[in-house]
């Protein structure tokens, strides 16, 4: 009987080991399998601001003409080359003139234009930022934006007024 019960004990022991041993093993695994493709956090960043100048671009819609502006610089050739070909017109914002009553020109046609900008990404987490954005038509309206990536890329989860001139 004695053995009975040592046999029992000892397989109960290794059982126990044996699934613990297991849930460890796979708790390991999964923290280290990351849940997106690693990529470069500016190469993520890039992904964000072309999500936040395709929204605020929807946002503002009317005009022929629109100038990129990328945290007070014009962004690389490459980020534009993702606009390219869209109606309306996107450009670099070194393309935009000042006209008449602090309005924004197309230097190549003269058309009326606005100003969309972006700011620097704060990130949050690894899958949540906030950035500042702007659109500019003669007056700012800007806003905070709050961004959450999901399994179709970046978009918009919310936004708070900051200011308007």
């Amino acid at each position: 009987m004695k053995q009975k019960v040592l046999y029992l004990g000892m397989g109960l022991f290794t059982f126990v080991t044996l699934i613990l041993g297991g849930l460890w093993l796979e708790h390991r695994a999964y923290r280290r399998v990351p849940s997106h493709p690693v990529v470069s956090r500016s190469a993520e960043e890039d992904r964000v601001a072309e999500a936040l100048f395709r929204h605020l671009l929807q946002e503002h819609q009317g005009l022929r003409v629109y100038f990129l502006s990328r945290d007070g610089a014009d962004p690389s050739d490459d980020f534009m080359r993702r606009f390219q070909g869209e109606r309306p017109l996107v450009k670099k914002n070194s393309l935009s003139v000042r006209g008449k009553y602090r309005s924004i020109l197309d230097k190549e046609s003269g058309a009326i234009a606005g100003i969309v900008s972006v700011g620097a990404v704060k990130w949050i987490s690894d899958s949540e930022v906030e950035v500042g954005g702007a659109f500019y038509d003669g007056e700012v309206i800007e806003y905070r934006y709050r961004m959450g990536r999901t399994n179709i890329g970046w978009i918009v989860t919310g936004k708070e007024f900051v200011v308007e001139s």
